[in-house]
């Protein structure tokens, strides 16, 4: 019997192996660079909160999305949507760009490895990955790895975890007198406790000194780390981050402003 076509979607598709059917509907790459949502007769942007990074990406070589058989990655109950330009240049000045999206919150966030020649990051080392025997393989460069969510390093090498926060401008001239974490404690060993670090770049005019403190060893419970105060601006803009082997778990941020004249 004959077969005809009902409906089609004009988006198109800009590279070949950019595309996942996952949560009933089908992601890819369109045309326009655009990471979008096709369900039934309809496309969704839902890559609008990375669109400057892909209008930016100067490389699409060997660009993918999904891993192998073109899946999600499904780990500790959360569902993820990979896409990769590992040609590509990235803010660090080095090669390869890995965007995450949970696809479930419509929350975008990158995920790099670490070059420790130069102390920058790089391209996240996987290049596909597969969900086989309750276990979850990455394909690397002549190898396979195996994610643990125990372990929080890629093959030995620093993963480094860094939170940047957008402009806070929206309460004129302030003092930040005070900047409150909560975080899981007691991430270290009974010997070694990891280090979190803040910095600000106030009024734009560049990143200050990292202020340091410790997330605990064994045992540590308080969840609250005080940073202190930032100085008096317009605009304040924070990085938090973490490169020790250890847990990470980032509840709240949170800041104390005072009138700038106070």
């Amino acid at each position: 019997m004959p077969f005809f076509r009902r409906w089609a979607i004009g988006d198109g598709l800009s590279a070949p192996y950019c595309t996942l059917f996952t949560d009933n509907a089908v992601f890819c790459l369109n045309r326009a660079r655009e990471f979008v949502r096709l369900s039934g007769q309809t496309s969704e942007p839902v890559g609008d909160d990375i669109g400057k990074a892909l209008e930016a990406i100067d490389d699409w070589t060997d660009a993918w999305v999904g891993g192998y058989p073109d899946n999600p990655l499904n780990i500790v109950g959360q569902r993820f949507i990979l896409l990769q330009a590992p040609k590509a240049s990235n803010p660090y000045g080095t090669v390869g760009r890995t965007f995450v999206l949970d696809y479930r919150k419509r929350r975008w966030f990158e995920i790099y490895g670490w070059d420790a020649a130069v102390g920058r990051p790089t391209r996240w080392p996987g290049w596909s990955h597969w969900k086989h025997w309750d276990r979850t393989f990455v394909g690397g460069e002549g190898a396979v790895y195996e994610i643990d969510t125990a372990n929080h390093n890629n093959v030995g090498v620093t993963q480094r975890f860094l939170v940047r926060t957008a402009h806070i401008s929206e309460l004129g001239e302030v003092a930040i007198e005070n900047l409150r974490l909560r975080v899981k404690r007691g991430v270290g060993t009974y010997v070694v406790s990891p280090t979190i670090s803040v910095r600000c770049n106030r009024d734009n005019r560049g990143w200050s000194n990292w202020v340091r403190k410790g997330l605990g060893k064994t045992g540590a419970y308080p969840m609250n780390l005080e940073f202190g105060s930032f100085g008096h601006g317009h605009a304040f803009q924070f990085e938090v981050e973490v490169t020790d082997d250890c847990q990470v778990e980032l509840v709240k941020m949170q800041i104390l402003p005072s009138s700038a004249d106070h």
